[in-house]
């Protein structure tokens, strides 16, 4: 899953999270949702210029690898969670 990706899914969560309130507002009404699409529209369709200059070397230093060879064996691994066939080592 590429960066803006996740940038995007984790604003929403947070959003979800919140109800769509700023935190600390709870007599507040929740952001309609044309409201929501202004606010996290140019976050999503612009992400930061920093993250595109990211080279191809840091994103595989900092990226959870496929598979790892341990003395117990392979372990396995999918977008950096385990897959079961791992869990169960």
């Amino acid at each position: 899953m590429n960066t803006p990706v996740r940038v995007f899914l984790s604003l929403m969560t947070a959003l979800l999270l919140c109800n769509g309130q700023p935190v600390g507002a709870a007599d507040e009404k929740p952001f309609s949702p044309e409201r929501l699409d202004q606010l996290i529209a140019p976050i999503a369709l612009h992400p930061d210029t920093l993250v595109a200059q990211v080279s191809k070397e840091t994103l595989e230093s900092i990226s959870t690898p496929d598979k790892v060879e341990t003395p117990i064996g392979t372990l396995e691994f999918l977008d950096g969670a385990s897959l079961p066939e791992t869990t169960v080592k």
